[in-house]
């Protein structure tokens, strides 16, 4: 837990203002970062799915950090007792259809969705991990 804040702390502090947004493929992207774990991942049999990740604008650098941090604890905090599956996927909606009344809800937005069946977090520090990302989101504007 303490090392998936640190992580969100350190991406929030990025300078975003000399980094361009760039249509960009996400799955390439993806696949780009996973290959940094190879080894790792060749250990600990994970599986990757990405089949569904298309375009989207994002500042490139930044996007391969957030890939590689949620990468790299998933493989850190996995559960031996179950298989390593990491999907990562993306789809076009509305800011009505995000469930996230912060967005604008006419306004069409890229919702990409990581998940892994790792060991997960306590239900006690969701709202701790909640202010985090509603932090990134503020600083991010």
């Amino acid at each position: 837990m303490r090392i998936l804040i640190q992580d969100l702390l350190a991406f929030s502090r990025l300078n975003s203002g000399s980094h361009t947004i760039e249509s960009t493929n996400l799955r390439a992207l993806a696949i780009e970062v996973i290959a940094d774990f190879a080894e790792v991942a060749e250990v600990k049999q994970a599986m990757f799915i990405t089949d569904k990740l298309g375009y989207a604008p994002v500042i490139v650098v930044q996007f391969y950090q957030v890939l590689h941090h949620l990468i790299d604890n998933a493989l850190k905090f996995y559960s031996p007792d179950r298989p390593l599956l990491i999907t990562i996927k993306s789809q076009f909606l509305k800011g009505n259809k995000t469930g996230m009344p912060t967005l604008l809800s006419d306004q069409t937005y890229c919702h990409i969705t990581f998940t892994d069946t790792g060991i997960g977090f306590d239900p006690q520090y969701s709202e701790k991990i909640i202010d985090i990302f509603q932090r990134l989101q503020i600083q991010a504007q």
